[in-house]
């Protein structure tokens, strides 16, 4: 069993954090610890029946950080991302501290730099990823890795399938049928990036491309939606 610490509860974060404690769809068994980290009371009790460990604390403490054995997990997730001081913080706290693999969100290329300096494994501005995978992702249905969170679970991109247009997200029932968590959809032919998607709003009926977290198994059925 895989274990992930995911720091910061916005849209972005609590959709990580939802996606990786989504039952594996060959077995239906959960495969994953996840501890979620926030400095926000409402934030933690919003999602704590929802994952293995929920706990209000404040991160840019390097001692915190120790306290809660964050390097004992096999990933860490920065999910801050407009708070550039924050986010660099924490993601040096946790390098620090010995965490294997730290994730982190950033908001720009020059956040993106710092944080690769300071020693972040991993580094996504969502809107720029996303957008520049777009014209590969329509050239085919091939779903492309942004981020592999294991060798089970990725964000990916991918055209939405056209099943799926002119309904929205809340009518698919995506995640409690397929344990897909759609993270940002881009329109076909648009420069918006809509992270995150409304869950009430249809899916553009032009198609487009969606940024998704899922399994592996998950990202390889998706044509056949």
């Amino acid at each position: 069993m895989k274990s992930y610490a995911v720091i910061g509860l916005g849209r972005f974060g609590g959709a990580v954090a939802r996606g990786l404690m989504a039952p594996d769809p060959e077995t239906g068994h959960i495969v994953n610890e996840v501890i979620v980290v926030d400095i926000d009371e409402n934030h933690i009790q919003d999602i704590s029946d929802e994952v293995t460990y929920a706990v209000t604390a404040d991160l840019r403490d390097s001692e915190v950080v120790r306290e809660l054995n964050l390097n004992e997990c096999d990933a860490a997730i920065v999910a801050i991302g407009s708070d550039i001081s924050t986010s660099v913080l924490i993601t040096l706290n946790l390098k620090e501290a010995g965490c294997p693999c730290v994730i982190a969100k950033a908001t720009n290329e020059s956040h993106r730099r710092i944080l690769e300096k300071i020693g972040a494994d991993r580094v996504i501005i969502p809107e720029h990823d996303f957008g520049i995978r777009l014209a590969q992702s329509l050239s085919g249905y091939n779903a492309y890795d942004l981020v592999a969170l294991s060798d089970k679970y990725s964000i990916a991109q991918a055209p939405i399938p056209s099943s799926w247009l002119g309904k929205s997200l809340t009518e698919l029932g995506l995640r409690a049928k397929y344990q897909i968590n759609v993270l940002a959809i881009q329109p076909r032919g648009s420069d918006q990036i809509i992270v995150p998607p409304d869950p009430q709003k249809p899916l553009p009926l032009e198609g487009g491309s969606m940024t998704v977290l899922a399994s592996q198994t998950v990202l390889r059925s998706l044509k056949n939606l």
